[in-house]
């Protein structure tokens, strides 16, 4: 009886899993950043939709034609898109936390963040024409105009390189490294940003300071003054200066996911701050053309009453009183009824 030589019989291995404790870690914080950027998008994207409806609500025929409301829709609608396509990103690391977020989404995100603040500080160029007398413009206009010209140049430059790398694998895993190593354009763009917002922001104020119109002797009128002088410098120029500064800080400490915070923070609060000024003046024209209408009505109810014979205390012939409700049945009569009235 002969024996074959024992033959090595391998048995197949388990794949590897992979450590859930480093998994979970990551996974965690993750979920941190994901949890705060929804935080962020959505109370931003909720504020500039409230702003989007003030803007349509108390515009007029007249004031949809000029084209700082075409420019300022443009914008909060620029907002929104930014809103909601960066919701797609932290939804989709929580709830599918082993794919990758599809490259169009980082492109897109990248474009908005670059171009976006460019063409919002552009259009707030726009006030600085308006307190400016017309010989002043080239002076006054000019250097904002290159500040922000180079800042849509470098921000084009930037988005095409993102977009080269995004295709060529760069995951959101990556995004640090690579800002990273393209901090040149980065660093450009938030010293651009800064020095553009605080001459337009000197300009502006300048043209306010010691006015006689805003020290009136009148308490209120001082009061309206100042506080809309306040929320014109504030929410318009001093507070994305800030932000700005805060954000350039936050790069060189090497703390790139809250320089993603505080960017879009920034980038929304721009976004906000734009239409600020627009919204308040449309208030104020919507609310002349609702007190013009009311006076018109109460001169034809006016007209009304002494054609029917009522005296101004509201009686006809000592026996009624005269109510909205009473003109409106008198001049309207109810049908006939066997149930009889309740007026």
């Amino acid at each position: 009886m002969s024996f074959s030589p024992p033959v090595n019989v391998t048995t197949p291995s388990c794949p590897s899993v992979p450590d859930i404790t480093s998994f979970l870690a990551g996974w965690t914080h993750a979920a941190d950043s994901a949890i705060t950027f929804l935080m962020i998008e959505a109370t931003m994207g909720a504020a500039e939709f409230v702003m989007l409806l003030s803007l349509l609500f108390f515009s007029t025929r007249a004031t949809r034609r000029k084209p700082i409301f075409t420019l300022n829709l443009i914008t909060i609608l620029l907002g929104l898109a930014q809103a909601t396509n960066s919701l797609y990103a932290p939804i989709h690391a929580i709830t599918h936390p082993l794919s990758t977020v599809s490259p169009g989404n980082l492109i897109t995100t990248a474009a908005l963040s670059g171009l976006v603040p460019a063409y919002v500080d552009l259009t707030l160029l726009l006030r600085l024409r308006a307190v400016f007398p017309r010989h002043h413009w080239p002076w006054v206009l000019g250097i904002p105009l290159l500040l922000n010209t180079g800042r849509l140049a470098n921000a084009i430059v930037y988005t095409i390189q993102f977009a080269r790398a995004v295709r060529g694998g760069v995951g959101i895993d990556m995004i640090g490294p690579f800002v990273n190593a393209n901090r040149a354009s980065f660093e450009v763009e938030l010293a651009l940003q800064i020095v553009a917002d605080m001459y337009a922001s000197g300009l502006f104020l300048s043209k306010f300071y010691g006015l006689p119109s805003l020290w009136p002797s009148t308490g209120s009128n001082l009061s309206r003054k100042l506080a809309t002088l306040f929320w014109l410098s504030a929410t318009s120029f001093v507070l994305p200066v800030l932000l700005s500064i805060a954000e350039l800080i936050t790069y060189f400490t090497r703390r790139y996911d809250a320089v993603a915070y505080i960017q879009q923070v920034n980038y929304h609060f721009t976004v906000i701050s734009v239409v600020f000024a627009t919204v308040w003046a449309f208030e104020e024209t919507w609310q002349d053309e609702r007190e013009t209408w009311t006076r018109d009505r109460a001169r034809k109810v006016k007209c009304l009453r002494e054609e029917m014979g009522l005296d101004s205390a509201g009686l006809e012939g000592g026996t009624r009183r005269m109510t909205v409700r009473s003109v409106v049945f008198d001049i309207c009569p109810q049908p006939e009824s066997t149930v009889g009235t309740a007026f």
